[in-house]
């Protein structure tokens, strides 16, 4: 079986073409998606001093084929790891050790919802330590 025919349902391998990175001093911080909606989103949150200090690395995969909705939502934490689930088809990883925060976001996510939702994961992993 040749490798591109193996499914990929994590999307570890989904091409992230909208990229951005800047520097907070000595800190790069590196904000990427494959939606340019959410990258510049990302790159907006990232830029805030409280957040860009947490996290360095941010990397948010749009899945088209995901059921859209975000209610309800469900944070789990286990630090140095928070995890947020909203609805179906989004899902937020925010790992305080590694300084990245990864996921998967249901299409039609605006930017104000998932300022929200990372707002939230922050948040909740601040009552974690």
């Amino acid at each position: 079986m040749r490798a591109s025919a193996v499914p990929d349902p994590l999307m570890r391998f989904a091409d992230t073409p909208y990229r951005f990175s800047c520097r907070r001093g000595a800190l790069e911080v590196s904000a990427e998606s494959n939606d340019l909606g959410v990258a510049l989103a990302l790159r907006r949150f990232a830029l805030e001093p409280v957040y860009g200090e947490l996290a360095r690395r941010w990397k948010l995969i749009v899945d088209r084929q995901a059921p859209t909705g975000t209610d309800p939502w469900t944070v789990l934490r286990q630090h140095p790891v928070t995890l947020l689930l909203a609805g179906v088809g989004t899902c937020i990883i925010f790992d305080a050790e590694r300084a990245e925060v990864f996921g998967f976001a249901a299409p039609g996510l605006s930017e104000a919802k998932l300022s929200e939702m990372l707002s939230r994961v922050f948040t909740e992993a601040r009552v974690a330590q």
